[in-house]
């Protein structure tokens, strides 16, 4: 049975962990549109391998707050930042219950249950002061508020880097998912940034 992703203002608990931390590959990503479609290109540093999927990026540079939404349980505070081009989210805690999270919907086509595979990227980093940042990388069902894939990772350092989660498709998927970045809380000050979402199902070619 999925696990359930805690509701608002439910208290935060650390449910189970399906995959975490960093990948060891970096993925590129460049979208062709085609009549019938789009194609992506995506695979591991070195020669890009062709693979029709469907995909949604977000940099954040765009007036995030029309899709982007934050909250907070317990005490915490969120934004967004902005230096030159770029403009990334954020979310604080500060103490050791309830979680900081900030997140949006994303809708996929009925064709990508037929897919291979799934899979969300965020690049995130942590506070200058070099603490560690424990969050919790979700993709919900919006209809039933269950994980659809969940990874806990740590995250350390003001350098960003790139974590994601993954999922298998079927052909019961849900459609209507809601992609969500929760920041745990740990008893002390912390901080994370969140920028560059790519999110998307895809076909081995």
């Amino acid at each position: 049975m999925p696990v359930r992703s805690p509701r608002r203002p439910q208290r935060s608990q650390a449910p189970r962990r399906l995959t975490a931390g960093k990948p060891r590959w970096i993925v590129l990503l460049s979208l062709v549109f085609l009549a019938a479609g789009s194609v992506v290109l995506a695979g591991p540093a070195g020669p890009a391998v062709a693979a029709p999927g469907y995909s949604v990026s977000d940099d954040l540079n765009t007036n995030p707050a029309q899709r982007w939404t934050m909250w907070n349980n317990q005490t915490g505070s969120h934004g967004f930042s902005t230096v030159g081009a770029n403009t990334w989210g954020w979310v604080t805690k500060t103490d050791s219950t309830g979680w900081s999270e900030i997140g949006r919907d994303v809708q996929f086509p009925e064709w990508t249950r037929h897919t291979h595979y799934c899979r969300a990227y965020i690049d995130l980093r942590a506070s200058v002061d070099g603490s560690t940042s424990v969050a919790n990388i979700e993709v919900i069902d919006q209809a039933t508020w269950r994980y659809v894939s969940l990874s806990k990772v740590s995250v350390t350092g003001s350098t960003w880097h790139n974590y994601s989660t993954a999922w298998a498709p079927s052909p019961t998927m849900p459609l209507n998912l809601r992609f969500r970045v929760s920041l745990l809380g740990s008893g002390s000050y912390r901080y994370l940034g969140v920028d560059d979402l790519t999110i998307g199902c895809w076909t081995i070619a």
